[in-house]
């Protein structure tokens, strides 16, 4: 998802642009700014948002909790509760609403980064996009800087390891993700993914051909290691 857009819900005029400085400064898109629960409805159905940040006491009738209610029930978005309490009664009183976070006022600047990029990436991953692709299964996001890029797994031509992160490979581009060399494979084995060496896993149908004992995909040759070249070599379609 490139060019996330925040939607700040805030009754407090100078929490609410030091939010937006902050959140551009980022490198996010501030849509649209609320001060009070009907400005709140008017933004939410007037302005495209990925992720919205409400305040919880918006001195008014109705609180944060029931727009929280609304963007989960109506928009399906996640959103993050922004509030000075800590106490027991309000956190239970906001967990029916399903948030996907709840920062405490001053907020800190990492603070809300790291919550802004904790809620978009859980729902990018638990969340289908019925306007691009139906089929979640065939992709994933994957967070890329600021951004959070959609692969094809068909697009992934093999994957190596880098310590406890790995990199994805594809034709013209690799990208540096934060799971295991095994924990991806677990989500590709069933897209002809295997795993020829402790150190790669590569992607069948991009194989072009194998010299010796490697395989090569492109200008890499990727090593065979030596407990899967007999498996590995016997499942070829050879003439």
């Amino acid at each position: 998802m490139d060019n996330i857009k925040i939607i700040i819900i805030e009754d407090e005029a100078i929490i609410a642009q030091d939010l937006a400085l902050t959140l551009t400064k980022e490198g996010y898109i501030v849509s649209a700014i609320a001060m009070s629960y009907k400005k709140a409805i008017e933004a939410l159905n007037n302005n495209p948002f990925d992720i919205a940040l409400v305040d919880i006491n918006l001195n008014a009738e109705k609180t944060g909790i029931e727009l929280g209610r609304i963007i989960h029930n109506q928009y399906n978005k996640p959103f993050i509760y922004l509030t000075s309490y800590s106490d027991k009664e309000t956190m239970r009183s906001v967990l029916p609403t399903h948030p996907s976070g709840y920062l405490i006022k001053p907020i800190k600047k990492n603070d809300l980064r790291n919550a802004l990029e904790i809620a978009v990436y859980n729902y990018l991953k638990y969340h289908s996009n019925p306007v691009e692709n139906r089929d979640t299964k065939n992709h994933f996001y994957i967070k890329n800087g600021k951004t959070f890029v959609k692969i094809l797994k068909s697009d992934i031509h093999y994957v190596k390891a880098f310590d406890n992160y790995a990199f994805l490979y594809q034709k013209n581009n690799k990208i540096l993700v934060t799971e295991t060399l095994k924990s991806i494979e677990s989500k590709l084995s069933e897209f002809n993914f295997k795993r020829v060496h402790r150190s790669y896993l590569v992607n069948i149908n991009q194989i072009e051909g194998i010299e010796d004992k490697s395989i090569r995909i492109g200008d890499q040759l990727i090593p065979v290691s030596r407990q899967n070249q007999s498996w590995f070599f016997s499942s070829l379609n050879v003439l």
